[in-house]
């Protein structure tokens, strides 16, 4: 039973928060959480930074999570890489180039770490709609439960050796992934057992953090913790207590 807590290198003062408050109580954070760093629009040196700092903590469930091509040249201190691919088909420009860029970032890493490479994970990618940075970026349309799930299932019949699935909110969004329980509860069960669901965006309280891992999903928070980073230690203590 884990989350995932997501540094944003577009937002230096405030991944510095956040990363200060992981350190300061790593032995028990460390146990129930993964790290994750990515944007999707700064430069791999920022975020090759932040992996950098992580491992030189000793946290080792370091995550490189790329927004463009080019990211995948952050990949040095990175223990795995995320590798998604836009389950979204909205018919744009945008999703268009998103969908382009994810697929050379896959060529990318291949490229870069030929011999002794992080681990590679291969995931679907759902972006519930505009209104955030992320979905805005790939010109993602609102989408209903039910073309949701068949996107999930879609993926999964192609992909049947895959990491998981991330259904995404976007950071900070005003309706938060919580919302869509009936969604999260289905694209659960069409979920093989050993595959895993992350579920992100707008993720604001230890409610939606306890429901979300009642039901099977791995979340992912950033902008909460930006806001509020002595909530890192808060909701990895509830959790720890779980565990």
């Amino acid at each position: 039973m884990k989350f995932c807590i997501l540094y944003d290198p577009d937002k230096p003062s405030l991944a510095k928060r956040m990363f200060e408050e992981t350190v300061k109580h790593k032995e028990m954070i460390e146990k129930v959480c993964d790290f994750w760093v990515g944007t999707t629009k700064g430069s791999s040196k920022a975020i090759s930074f932040w992996l950098k700092r992580l491992e030189e903590e000793g946290l080792e469930e370091r995550y490189l999570f790329p927004g463009q091509v080019w990211h995948a040249l952050a990949g040095k201190h990175a223990k795995y890489i995320l590798r998604p691919e836009l389950l979204n088909k909205t018919p744009s420009f945008k999703s268009s180039l998103a969908r382009l860029y994810t697929k050379l970032g896959k060529l990318a890493t291949r490229f870069l770490y030929p011999y002794s490479p992080p681990y590679e994970l291969d995931f679907g990618y759902l972006i519930l709609g505009p209104g955030t940075s992320v979905g805005d970026f790939t010109g993602a349309a609102r989408i209903s439960d039910e073309d949701a799930l068949a996107c999930v299932e879609n993926y999964l019949e192609k992909n049947k050796a895959c990491y998981g699935v991330y259904i995404e909110g976007g950071s900070g969004a005003r309706i938060p992934v919580s919302k869509r329980i009936e969604l999260i509860k289905k694209a659960r069960e069409i979920l093989p057992s050993d595959k895993v669901l992350h579920a992100g965006g707008g993720i604001r309280s230890l409610e939606e953090l306890k429901l979300l891992l009642d039901l099977g999903t791995k979340p992912v928070i950033s902008t909460h913790f930006e806001e509020k980073p002595k909530d890192i230690y808060r909701f990895a203590k509830e959790v720890y207590k779980r565990v």
